[in-house]
């Protein structure tokens, strides 16, 4: 598990510090005019942390799935969703669905806070 943890948190930060360079040099975004969209990111985590513990809580609350398998769903979710998304974005030709598909990644990725 810590060893999953540890490729968890370097894919979180690698993101967050990747993503305002990402938007200035691929996206052709202006920071100091888009202050919102660059901001989006860090709100999708936050709603994935959130909302990621509620789900996980409720599974082992409701002796749905135990703790055990519910931080590997959680794992699961925080690791390969967002692989997926971020791969699909290379594929995009428009802004739009670029920052879609990023913010969803990044709402999945704060599911990796609750497989603790």
């Amino acid at each position: 598990m810590k060893f999953n943890q540890k490729f968890l948190r370097y894919g979180y930060f690698m993101l967050l510090s990747d993503i305002p360079k990402f938007m200035i040099e691929v996206l052709q975004y202006n920071m100091k005019d888009s202050g919102f969209i660059a901001s989006l990111p860090y709100v999708m985590i936050y709603l994935g942390y959130t909302s990621g513990g509620y789900f996980s809580d409720l599974l082992v609350r409701n002796e749905i799935l135990s703790k055990t398998w519910t931080r590997k769903l959680c794992s699961i979710a925080a690791m390969f969703i967002p692989a997926i998304l971020l791969t699909g974005m290379a594929y995009c030709d428009n802004n739009v669905p670029i920052l879609i598909l990023m913010n969803i990644a990044m709402y999945f990725q704060g599911y990796a806070n609750p497989c603790y």
